[in-house]
């Protein structure tokens, strides 16, 4: 079929085009941090500014470039990073060249893909009413570009702030007539000599990559030094109880094995063990791991005791209710994120935590689940979160441990052999604002911030974990490094996002951090509290710039340091509300 399709005339009105997806040497931006991800998608991450430049150094393997595609894929639902999930394109070159001619499988109304190579700064492209799908679009060249690498410009600049792409991944082809549009009509042959001719082009330049990356792991398995590993023995030692507990005293012989309450399964090695662990038949795991889940969720368990399931362990609350989330745990083949979602979604974990007197005294641990459980947040949450709000957050995966700030001399007294006598903190983002999981970690002694929210040490497994309140904590939310510079960073987007007024930007820190905007007395009460701070720093100017010299990330120029201050203030006591670290 490929051959006649040839003769007739159909291959030079359809053209095929073999695609490369190229991994970036290069990815930089203006304003975020733009990460390469295994399967050479580009990921942006951190500060999302108004306007916004990629730019990527694309190698070539020697060949021409004639064309460049673009796949832009949703992040948590938009493909931009937008509030509504736009985005524009305002501009494309490749070595500072513009295409020639760009397509697009789609465009909304008034920003077609041709906007984007049109040398003008105001107009892009946009995909607006599609914000939640992937989009494509490919960009042609009248002269290949030649050269061992290429530079791609992508330019976001239009009156729309923050429309820019979130995940996305770049393809190049050395192919004189890219063919993005010319795919012949559905249900004729011609059509399926293209899609087979396609396939068979990708097939190849697929094959060719999978060599080189087998070739690549290999070598870098190559580099890992061996270790030794457990094996069975193949005659297994024998084992006997040990009469008073003397070594030299042997008694009965014991062979490995199941005790009779578990039910019959064979177990005789590791590997047998673990198959046990995970099988139907075993009642214990399944049920285990849904009440530490529904612990998660609600506060407590459905046996509360969730780090004893013997016989000093509570009786469950619902025992009909751990049965079905186990078996139905199981019923999903150990889908971990089907079952959360099953909870979260029932009517149990969606109710409001409002209650009544006569409830809270019938229940007052709330063992019933008649509401919803009022939940001060993780430590690492709180930290997590407020550097999100505040836009430092660095929300790179994987890599190193990081040393953000920590109080001078902590680890002097607890680590006095150790490597972290003499502890600095880290200058970079990368180093200071990645989330809690990373922060850098003793056995014997966490981040004593941490500890103040209940964070356990790491010296025992701690399956359950305490919640208290107390005075500590809100000293922390007030004074601790990173909630300082927090609040100052979200004190700045309040002067340079939140509006024009007092009113406007007070109502818009409230929906950014408690998501609600706040009633006329609480407006009326930061009002005034607002107006005293900022009298009391232009009256004492280096308080201000005291309070804004906190922490290794720089205030904004353009904020006056006494308003910037005054504000920094009133985020600070938003943050430190109950309201802002307990999960309603």
């Amino acid at each position: 079929m490929l051959a006649a399709w040839e003769a007739s005339g159909a291959a030079a009105k359809y053209p095929v085009t073999s695609w490369v997806g190229v991994r970036p040497s290069k990815a930089t931006a203006q304003s975020a941090n733009l990460m390469v991800l295994p399967d050479n998608q580009l990921f942006a991450t951190g500060k999302n500014g108004d306007t916004e430049t990629y730019t990527l150094t694309l190698p070539t393997g020697g060949k021409p470039v004639r064309g460049v595609r673009l796949e832009v894929f949703p992040e948590k639902g938009k493909v931009g990073r937008s509030s509504n999930g736009n985005f524009v394109l305002t501009d494309v070159t490749l070595n500072a060249a513009h295409p020639s001619k760009a397509v697009a499988g789609f465009s909304q109304n008034g920003n077609p893909i041709s906007d984007a190579i049109d040398t003008d700064p105001a107009t892009g492209w946009g995909i607006y009413g599609q914000t939640d799908k992937p989009h494509t679009a490919t960009f042609t060249l009248d002269k290949p570009i030649t050269g061992e690498s290429v530079t791609l410009t992508l330019r976001f600049g239009s009156q729309y702030g923050q429309h820019q792409f979130a995940r996305f991944k770049v393809a190049l082809t050395d192919s004189e007539t890219p063919s993005s549009e010319g795919i012949p009509p559905a249900g004729t042959p011609e059509r399926l000599a293209w899609f087979r001719a396609n396939v068979d082009s990708a097939a190849r330049g697929a094959d060719q990559q999978l060599a080189v990356a087998k070739k690549a792991l290999t070598d870098y398995d190559a580099t890992i030094p061996a270790t030794m590993v457990m094996a069975e023995m193949e005659t297994p030692r024998k084992c006997y109880v040990l009469k008073r507990g003397q070594y030299d005293q042997l008694g009965e012989e014991v062979k490995p094995g199941l005790p009779a309450a578990f039910g019959q399964g064979e177990v005789s090695t590791r590997l047998g063990f673990a198959k046990w662990i995970a099988s139907e038949k075993n009642p214990l795991t399944a049920r285990v791991f849904v009440n530490r889940l529904w612990e998660k969720f609600f506060g407590v368990g459905i046996v509360s005791t969730t780090e004893d399931f013997g016989i000093r362990a509570e009786f469950p609350s619902h025992p009909e209710l751990l049965d079905w989330l186990a078996s139905e745990f199981i019923r999903l083949k150990w889908d971990m994120k089907a079952i959360q979602k099953t909870i979260v979604l029932s009517q149990t974990y969606r109710q409001s935590s409002k209650t009544t007197p006569a409830l809270l005294k019938r229940d007052p641990e709330n063992r019933l689940f008649a509401r919803a459980t009022r939940l001060r947040l993780p430590g690492e949450v709180i930290r997590d979160q407020a550097l999100c709000a505040s836009g430092l957050l660095v929300e790179k995966l994987g890599g190193r441990s990081v040393r953000p700030y920590q109080p001078e001399g902590f680890w002097d007294e607890l680590n006095v052999y150790g490597n972290l006598r003499n502890y600095k903190n880290d200058k970079t983002p990368d180093g200071l604002y990645r989330r809690s999981l990373y922060t850098i970690w003793k056995r014997s002694a966490g981040p004593p911030t941490m500890g103040l929210f209940d964070v356990p040490g790491r010296d025992t497994c701690r399956v359950r974990r305490s919640r208290t309140n107390t005075p500590l904590q809100a000293l922390a939310l007030l004074n601790e490094v990173t909630f300082v510079e927090a609040a100052r960073q979200i004190g700045q987007r309040m002067l340079l996002e939140g509006g024009t007024t007092p009113d406007a930007r007070i109502t818009w820190v409230y929906r950014e951090l408690l998501s609600r905007r706040p009633s006329v007395q609480e407006l009326a009460l930061h009002r005034a509290g607002l107006e005293k701070r900022l009298a009391r720093y232009r009256a004492t100017p280096e308080e201000a710039k005291k309070l804004l010299a906190m922490g290794e990330s720089k205030p904004d120029p353009k904020c006056d340091p006494s308003e910037l201050a005054a504000y920094a203030m009133t985020a600070s006591i938003l943050l430190n509300l109950d309201e802002a670290i307990t999960r309603e």
